[in-house]
């Protein structure tokens, strides 16, 4: 039974995926077919989309962060695209941070007490509700407005990018491996494990909004207990914490130990997550022994998440060390380096520079050492 209505959903994705691409798409051609008339109603489409399909983004996060707020939790950082606003030492601060996959992510902190499946369906599903809630205005309000051209445009879009919005992130369902916030509303108000996971992850979340390195938080954040099912995906990604911690107290050798494990065990690891890992172990293997072969790590896969987190911190990183131990190209090494200060100026974790600066370092000295 749940197959068949996992299927359903997806058939109702799909077809509203297919109806706004075919709308877009006779706008389009109709647009060409009447010369310079047609050519300024499809710019006037164009600008409507890009701040429909943005202002569905600010109000699915704000949705988030209302409900995140009726429901107990503190504001911790609130992002749209790469701009990202921080909240660290008392002070709102704005920084730079794209991850990949995502068009936004409000994080906030828990509260003192732990997760209850009130809280965690509020907070997970405020977006959604937001959506719900602005779709139903918009459509109204294109129905009151509907002869002022340009603004029942821009309401008509908002409309649909809300509704679109609503169906792709309430029904549940794990979108390019990673699970929506319909799937997290479910899965965490039934799972207890997962609950105490995804608690602990916003609890170092918010440490690290403060300054805090992963290596100093207390162990029992990472954590859970014994037999829990790590094919949730938030009790395998307190896992990959957990692994981190080795890597940023430097302890390359445990570090490749652990996170080797943890690549081979099985466990449900989001795509972004493993692709980190892997990038993390190359660096461990080639301190603990420069004359390791990585090559087999380097895929497709791979070298396309590199290059879409090309101002990531671990994957610059990852670069310099790669050029420095594996190629041997000091050169090549050093303006990485240098591009790898400018490039994370802006990036709201300052202690994750520091933790990458000082692997770094390791390097250097390692390859000082063989020459």
């Amino acid at each position: 039974m749940k197959k068949v209505i996992k299927v359903f959903f997806k058939i109702i994705f799909y077809a509203m995926a297919f109806f706004v691409g075919v709308y877009y798409g006779i706008a389009f051609i109709g647009a060409m077919m009447n010369g310079n008339e047609g050519i300024m109603y499809l710019l006037d489409l164009l600008v409507a989309f890009f701040l429909a399909y943005n202002v569905g983004i600010i109000v699915h996060e704000a949705g988030h962060l209302v409900f995140g707020l009726i429901a107990g939790y503190r504001f911790s950082s609130f992002r749209i695209w790469s701009f990202m606003l921080i909240k660290q030492n008392g002070k709102f601060n704005l920084r730079r941070f794209k991850l990949m996959g995502t068009g936004g992510q409000c994080l906030m902190i828990p509260p003192e007490r732990e997760e209850t499946k009130t809280r965690i369906i509020l907070y997970n599903l405020g977006g959604v509700i937001f959506n719900l809630v602005f779709a139903l205005i918009c459509a109204l309000l294109n129905y009151i407005l509907s002869d002022i051209y340009i603004l029942s445009t821009f309401l008509w879009m908002s409309a649909v990018f809300s509704a679109f919005t609503l169906l792709t992130n309430g029904i549940p369902l794990n979108v390019g491996g990673i699970a929506n916030d319909g799937m997290n509303a479910l899965h965490l108000s039934k799972n207890a494990d997962a609950a105490e996971a995804f608690y602990k992850t916003l609890l170092i979340n918010a440490a690290q909004t403060e300054g805090g390195r992963i290596s100093e938080m207390p162990d029992e954040w990472f954590s859970l207990r014994e037999g829990a099912d790590m094919q949730n995906v938030h009790c395998a990604s307190l896992a990959v914490f957990a692994a981190n911690r080795h890597l940023d107290r430097g302890d390359t050798l445990t570090a490749e130990q652990k996170i080797a494990a943890i690549l081979n065990s099985g466990y449900n690891i989001i795509g972004l997550h493993r692709n980190l890992l892997i990038c993390d172990l190359i660096c461990c293997q080639l301190i603990n022994n420069s004359d390791a072969d990585v090559s087999h790590h380097l895929t497709p896969e791979l070298n396309k998440l590199m290059q879409n987190m090309k101002t990531y911190p671990s994957v610059i990183r990852t670069q310099y060390i790669l050029a420095l131990l594996s190629e041997r190209n000091e050169k090549k090494a050093e303006k990485i380096l240098s591009d790898f200060h400018i490039k994370t100026k802006k990036f709201p974790y300052r202690q994750e520079i520091e933790s990458e600066l000082s692997m770094m370092s390791k390097a250097l000295e390692k390859s000082k050492t063989e020459i």
